[in-house]
């Protein structure tokens, strides 16, 4: 097998690292629906995510949110997380 030529190895850095850190956030938290948000002069904005599901006010009282906000997606990630751990914490409480 011959090494890949330089073009190749440029094409490559283009296309990846595959999957991304964005795709990995989806895969793990698929009720989010996440995205990146664009400022008006459309310039990259914060990382979103939002669960398409009502809330109740005692469940938003607790610390549920149904949108999440972030400057970088390991942010939106530890987010992500500290709801799953409030709505496990929700779902025992009754």
């Amino acid at each position: 097998m011959t090494e890949p030529s330089e073009r190749e190895l440029q094409r490559l850095n283009l296309l990846g690292p595959w999957p991304t850190g964005a795709e990995d956030l989806e895969a793990s938290h698929p009720d989010w629906m996440i995205w990146r948000s664009r400022g008006q002069d459309g310039t990259h904005g914060p990382w979103m995510a939002q669960r398409p599901e009502f809330l109740t006010p005692r469940q938003q009282t607790r610390g549920l949110r149904s949108t999440l906000t972030a400057d970088t997606v390991d942010e939106l990630g530890r987010l992500l997380d500290a709801q799953e751990r409030l709505r496990e914490q929700e779902a025992s409480d009754g």
